[in-house]
């Protein structure tokens, strides 16, 4: 079947949302020519200067050593990889590298960028500089054979070649000179101007979804229909007339064509080309050298010197930003008129009105002689069909006639007041919703301005959004309460409490309101007083909460100043940048469910559009990749025997993992456990595991994926192993051991028999006359060497002998420890009023405090002035039991007024060492320090808690 011509010249296209990798991530080369997905998930980038192999997280560079350096093509084959470089042809397979020696054909030099095919029955079609070759492997798995392709008269096959691709069922096409040809049953066919393929290098071939051929070289780009023998051109693609670039063919997950021009991505969805550039938001130096559609429908994007991009959202999500049209990039409201699909959808920004042109896939400003703060913080339709517009200057603009026309100011409100809600056709009587006040409204009728309504009936400000129950109801949230017009007028309900900024009407009757802030409440309407209840989850803390919505599937939407929050009614979902929109920073309330019951999001730097909400709550799963298992300096052999033996070993056992998951990689989490050690399922830090001082016998090692939103893991992969004792703890050296500690026994029992016999008189004398003298001195002694003179705490010395034994101690039990650096406020302050000898008495009575309040194996040690340490075994600071414990013994200090001082505090920094942690002594101590120093700078007399910022690298 023929194409059908293309539009005149792209149209612009939503506004691209990129990540760039490089060097950070260990990307050390950012001329990125070819992109490859293996069988295991992983991506592979080929640069010009090495092999890449990437998990979503960082890049490791593969073949380095091996000299392995410009790669020109990839191609994914079973379950290995053919890479394709100017020396020569390789292979990788499960971490074997092995360059493939073609026998007489001499090495294969790869030059072009779609130089590879892998073909059925692990046949490799490769387009070498000596001509095009057929890679087959030996009978016995070996090797490989190399022969070139020849034509059916004998005679070489075209040369000048281009890009390959291999059909399923044995049809090889590729680039021949300026043609493209076909090799099939060992007949070359070359198809030319005649047969629809302008002269050209065709470089690039790619076999869409429904069967057709493409095909791409320099400005001209063909297809060919399935069944069909003739390729149509596209025609007026927008590409630039240029022959010397390599450009890349690629299918998205919605079988929409994907190439490139040298400034710009283009895209065909079978009607149209849309065009992404610089005002997309997709900038780049140089070309676009490849292109990738991974298996969760993600793209990216290799570049000619800015290293992977990866297009966040890309499927799900459509970004729209200034460049689209867009009058300004906050985006404060969305409206479609009466809610159904092929009306008008209308957006508020900070620059007035803008309405989606769906020919043009662009937004077009609506003028208006609005003046002042033009921020639209209000739309609506009325039953007329005119689009109203509220400002944050106090301004009702009222547009009329099409959905272009000019709008003009219609009425004004008080000075100084933001429009937050219209409602034209509200029951009791057209409603103005103010920041301070409500007003009576005749819209389009002429008269007095809007009245405010009487304050001692609706109260006054502040008002946020409203909402209109599926009983009709109408519901403003206020610093006050709830306005409804339940008694069929508007009055003020304070049953529901105040500080509502942000209202959603629930499908059951039922209201969720936030005070603006970190809370999210829900309010049960019935019964006197409405009941209220705290709904706010954990990843709400600490974020402001700007817009809220309920959808048509009872999900609700809780817009914030870091990203949007999603509940499907089990778990919570959280979308960001990261997540596809195209900024963090969402607009109040921008959140508007669509006819299609797709849900756009207002943000200050534009407005997404989630086209898939129904795939929010997929797990965000993959399978845990282990890399490399290394003890000390040497690598541990996974592929060998079940029963892995290793020999004991001071040395820790690390294990490299990888989980090759892109699209919603924030959500997902690798966990491990070591059965036979702890069951228990542990978060792995970073991408290794370390494993220490474990002791001989039998374990298995298990890791897995998580997505911690949901609660879902995927299936463990893991080994098993065993731990020899080491040669000291065989039978034979504990035999050996026992009969030479009966030898020695026997041998010191008599020498020292003979001693006391010979010595006995003279040292009863002796014995009698120091003990006394000795027992005296030794507590003495004791004293002086480990106790603080001044508080009878432990001194540094002891102090730092007891945190070794017990971090010791820890480590070999698998137990926490809690360290507690302790402070006294103001204690400067508490010399200089009261002299030194009072400071002296508060340290004594801090150290008296102290040692009450703790354990009677815990440790009060003095670390220097007014510091102190506290050393506590087996307390965890996370566990709610025992942090509850550190509160009561900071509460202690303070709970009495010293003598000597009055009413002292304290500041408290606190670390634990869990199971797993690699930190020294020194580290513990200082990230107690930088949590004390932490506690200080919030405001004194606290307990701050280390956190993962405050661990020193390793």
């Amino acid at each position: 079947m023929a194409l059908t011509l293309a539009m005149a010249c792209p149209v612009h296209a939503e506004h691209a949302s990129l990540r760039e990798y490089g060097r950070p991530e260990g990307l050390d080369n950012l001329a990125v020519r070819t992109l490859a997905q293996d069988a295991e998930g992983f991506l592979w980038a080929g640069t010009e200067n090495g092999l890449y192999r990437f998990d979503g997280g960082r890049f490791r560079r593969v073949g380095g050593e091996q000299g392995l350096s410009w790669v020109n093509a990839l191609a994914p084959q079973a379950d290995g990889l053919w890479i394709g470089t100017p020396a020569g042809l390789w292979w990788w397979r499960r971490g074997t590298l092995v360059k493939v020696s073609a026998g007489d054909a001499g090495p294969l030099a790869v030059l072009g960028l779609g130089s590879l095919a892998a073909g059925a029955d692990r046949t490799l079609w490769v387009a070498a500089k000596s001509g095009l070759h057929k890679v087959t492997p030996l009978p016995d798995g070996q090797g490989w054979r190399a022969e070139r392709v020849v034509d059916e008269a004998g005679r070489s096959g075209p040369g000048h070649l281009g890009g390959l691709l291999a059909q399923r069922d044995g049809t090889l096409w590729f680039g021949c000179a300026k043609a493209l040809c076909r090799l099939r049953d060992g007949r070359t066919e070359s198809f030319g101007p005649s047969r629809g393929v302008p002269s050209s290098f065709w470089n690039r071939l790619m076999l869409a979804g429904d069967g057709s051929v493409w095909a791409r070289g320099g400005s001209h780009l063909v297809q060919m229909a399935p069944g069909a023998e003739r390729f149509v051109q596209q025609v007026n693609a927008g590409l630039e007339a240029d022959e010397a670039g390599s450009y890349a063919l690629a299918e998205d997950a919605q079988h929409r064509i994907l190439t490139v021009a040298r400034s710009a991505l283009l895209r065909w969805d079978g009607q149209r080309w849309e065009r992404f550039g610089p005002a997309a938001g997709l900038s780049f130096d140089g070309w676009l050298m490849s292109l990738l559609v991974d298996r969760e429908g993600g793209l990216w994007l290799g570049s000619g010197g800015n290293g992977l991009l990866q297009w966040r959202g890309y499927g799900p999500w459509e970004n729209w930003s200034v460049g689209d049209g867009l009058p300004d990039g906050v985006v404060w409201r969305f409206l479609r008129e009466k809610s159904e699909a092929g009306r008008p959808l209308y957006v508020g920004t900070g620059k007035g009105v803008s309405v989606w042109d769906p020919r043009a896939r662009r937004f077009r400003f609506l003028a208006s002689n609005a003046s002042g703060a033009v921020d639209i913080g209000a739309l609506a339709v009325d039953s007329q069909g005119v689009l109203w517009a509220g400002t944050w200057g106090g301004q009702v603009v009222r547009y009329s006639g099409s959905p272009i026309a000019r709008g003009r100011v219609d009425a004004t409100v008080g000075r100084g007041e933001t429009i937050y809600g219209l409602l034209p056709d509200s029951p009791p009587g057209p409603l103005i919703i103010g920041l301070h006040r409500l007003y009576d409204w005749r819209p389009a009728r002429p008269g007095p301005p809007p009245k405010p309504m009487d304050e001692a009936v609706v109260g006054r400000g502040t008002f946020g959004g409203a909402c209109r129950g599926r009983d009709g109801h109408l519901w403003v949230g206020s610093e006050e309460g709830l306005v409804s017009d339940r008694a069929g007028r508007l009055e003020l309900s304070k049953a529901g409490g105040g500080d509502i900024f942000r209202i959603a009407c629930l499908q059951d009757g039922g209201l969720l309101v936030t005070n603006g802030e970190d809370r999210l409440h829900r309010i049960e309407l019935q019964g006197d007083p409405f009941r209220r209840v705290d709904v706010t989850p954990a990843v709400l803390k600490g974020r402001s909460v700007v817009a809220l919505l309920e959808d048509r599937r009872g999900w609700w939407w809780v817009s914030t100043d870091a990203g949007v929050a999603v509940f499907n009614g089990r778990s919570w979902r959280w979308l960001d940048q990261a997540a596809g929109l195209v900024w963090s920073d969402t607009s109040g309330g921008g959140l508007y469910e669509d006819a299609d019951g797709t849900v756009w999001i207002g943000t200050s730097r534009g407005a997404s559009h989630m086209l898939a909400p129904q795939a929010l709550f997929e797990p965000v799963l993959g399978t845990v990749s282990i890399e490399e298992v290394r003890s000390g300096s040497r690598t541990v052999p996974l592929d060998a025997r079940p029963g892995l033996a290793l020999p004991w070993t001071q040395d820790a056992l690390e294990v490299l993992l990888a989980a090759p998951v892109y699209g919603g990689r924030h959500a997902m989490r690798i966990e491990y456990r070591l059965t036979g050690f702890d069951d228990r399922w542990a978060a792995v830090p970073g991408d290794s595991v370390r494993l220490t001082g474990l002791p001989p016998g039998a374990y298995r090692f298990e890791a897995r994926v998580i997505d911690h939103e949901l609660g879902v893991a995927s299936p463990a992969t893991g080994f098993g192993f065993e731990i020899e004792p080491p040669w000291w703890r065989t039978p034979q050296a504990y035999a050996l051991a026992i009969f030479g500690a009966l030898v020695l026994g026997f041998i010191a029992h008599r020498w020292r028999v003979r001693q006391v016999v010979r010595h006995a008189q003279a040292l009863e004398a002796l014995v009698r006359h120091r003990t006394q003298e000795l027992e005296a001195s030794r507590e003495q002694l004791r004293e002086l060497a480990t106790r603080d003179g001044l508080t009878g705490a432990w001194n540094r010395r002891a102090l730092m002998e007891i945190i070794e034994r017990e971090v010791g101690r820890a480590r070999r039990e698998r137990s926490p420890l809690t360290l507690l650096l302790a402070d006294i406020d103001h204690f400067k302050r508490i010399n200089d009023t009261f002299g030194h000898p009072a400071g002296d008495a508060v340290l004594r009575e801090f150290v008296n405090r102290l040692t009450r309040a703790v354990r009677p194996y815990d440790a009060v040690g003095r670390y220097g002035g007014e510091e102190f340490v506290l050393v506590l075994p087996g307390m965890d600071a996370v566990r709610p039991d025992d942090g509850r414990r550190l509160q009561a013994v900071h509460a202690v200090i303070a709970a009495e007024p010293m003598p000597q001082a009055g009413r002292v505090t304290c500041s408290f920094g606190v670390v634990t060492l869990l199971p797993g942690m690699q930190a020294d002594v020194d580290q513990l101590i200082a990230m107690a320090d930088r949590a004390l120093y932490r506690a200080k700078n919030n405001g004194r007399n606290r307990v701050e808690y280390a956190q993962e910022s405050d661990e020193a690298p390793a």
